[in-house]
């Protein structure tokens, strides 16, 4: 009994831990935008993102005090934000913005929101409650509609970028789902031969330029690499301590692009310098471990699949935003979460993070009659 209630009290610590380092990484994140609306001389990215970070902490909240209810209310609410993201994901077929070479956003009320990022919540919402307490037969039938119809709509924009994370949280909810190994190695076999039809017929030429330009960084440093390059340039003139807060010339002379979006990470190690840039990797390690440490230690299923399927996800955007602002990995446009410019995604982040602290670690112990 003494063991069950210390590990109860030791993941209850680390919740409140989950939602102190989510909290200082959104902190960090308000910092870095202060210095890049210094830098580009438009202090309404602050501004903007300051009221942004607000709507981070209120989602946080949100998501706890649902999450203190998962096993009641994770699939209703999950399927009524399925129903709404996806009305808004096929509006953007219609009614959506074009940027960047895609048609991604809605503007509702004079706000700008990416119903990509938004259908996340109840893609891990409804798999999670699947994966926790229905057959085999049922994850894989709920993964149709849920998974894949949405990655195809998202592909259509084309959004590589978010399509590929959606991709990965299915694969990590395969490994997680208790299916045989035999079809597991069937899916990556599938994927591997799909590679050179993917290629061929699936990327744009724009996309499959950035994967050469990759390997020829040097060569195309002033076309198609020339914000890989900059961003390493930015990340060298860093130095150990960097430039100071706002004080960075490389990107204070708009040389990297999206600054404040993809490349927030390279204003970082600019600005604050190797060291700043160490202490935002160890950031999401200590995040990414926390939820993991939650995953395997609950008692409760769901808990255990929410917070896998969020950690795949927090995992994906660090792994793959850090690759590409470091020059390892194509430009794919991918945000680092709670650090970049992408209201939409650290809301949807936020509010995953919340779900995750706030699902209790285990059962309620029944209360024997007298």
């Amino acid at each position: 009994m003494q063991s069950s209630k210390k590990i109860f009290l030791d993941l209850n610590i680390v919740s409140f831990l989950i939602i102190i380092t989510s909290c200082i990484i959104i902190a960090l994140g308000n910092i870095n935008m202060l210095g890049i609306s210094q830098k580009l001389n438009q202090k309404e990215i602050f501004e903007k993102y300051s009221i942004v970070s607000i709507a981070v902490v209120l989602s946080l909240i949100i998501g706890f005090l649902i999450g203190r209810r998962a096993e009641r209310t994770m699939l209703t609410f999950g399927i009524i934000a399925f129903i709404i993201s996806f009305i808004l994901l096929v509006l953007v077929e219609f009614t959506g913005v074009h940027k960047y070479g895609s048609r991604r956003w809605i503007y509702i009320g004079g706000m700008s929101i990416h119903p990509t990022e938004l259908i996340k919540v109840p893609i891990i919402m409804i798999t999670s409650y699947y994966l926790a307490y229905k057959d085999l037969l049922w994850k894989i039938l709920v993964s149709i509609p849920v998974i894949i119809v949405p990655s195809i709509l998202v592909l259509k924009h084309p959004d590589y970028g978010s399509a590929g994370s959606i991709l990965f949280v299915f694969l990590v909810s395969v490994f997680v789902s208790e299916i045989p190994i035999r079809f597991i190695i069937l899916i990556f076999i599938i994927i591997g031969l799909s590679a050179p039809l993917v290629w061929e017929y699936g990327l744009k030429d724009y996309h499959r330029e950035r994967i050469i330009g990759l390997l020829e960084q040097e060569e195309r440093a002033m076309e198609i690499a020339y914000q890989t390059v900059q961003s390493k340039i930015a990340i060298a003139s860093g130095g150990l301590y960097g430039a100071g807060i706002g004080k960075g010339e490389h990107g204070s002379g708009q040389w990297i692009p999206n600054l404040h979006t993809d490349f927030a990470l390279a204003s970082i190690s600019e600005d604050i310098g190797f060291v700043g840039s160490t202490i935002t990797i160890i950031l999401f390690m200590i995040l990414i471990t926390l939820l993991a440490l939650k995953s395997i230690a609950s008692e409760v299923k769901i808990a255990k699949t929410t917070c896998i399927l969020t950690v795949s996800l927090i995992f994906f955007h660090a792994f793959v935003n850090i690759g590409m602002v470091s020059g390892i990995l194509p430009v794919i446009g991918i945000p680092l979460t709670f650090i970049s410019y992408a209201g939409t995604h650290n809301v949807v982040a936020g509010f995953l993070v919340g779900l995750c602290s706030g699902i209790p670690e285990r059962k309620p112990t029944p209360i024997k009659p007298l």
